[in-house]
């Protein structure tokens, strides 16, 4: 049985200051942000997918993807702080149907 990656493995992003920031001041730098979080959302889904299609099985498999999902969450709120809840919520579905589909 193959294990699946640890979080750190797959999105070491994870405890870095530049994620746990929630505002976007300047326009040029909120694009950056922008950018930045919807990066970090196609790593969370990326990861999500491998854990889908990879050998783990059971609990271990569920807690993985459920982990992923929860990150993209918190990327959701701060997405929502540069460019509101609906653009947010437009941008993590469009994020979604290309990686899971």
């Amino acid at each position: 049985m193959q294990s699946l990656p640890s979080p750190s493995q797959t999105s070491a992003h994870h405890g870095d200051a530049a994620s746990e920031t929630n505002s976007c001041p300047e326009a040029e730098e909120g694009k950056s942000d922008v950018a930045r979080l919807l990066r970090q959302i196609d790593l969370e889904y990326e990861a999500a997918q491998q854990g889908i299609t990879g050998l783990a099985f059971g609990t271990a498999r569920h807690d993985f993807i459920n982990a992923r999902m929860e990150q993209v969450a918190v990327y959701h709120e701060q997405l929502a702080t540069c460019v509101g809840e609906t653009e947010a919520t437009r941008l993590i579905y469009d994020h979604y149907a290309q990686h899971i589909g």
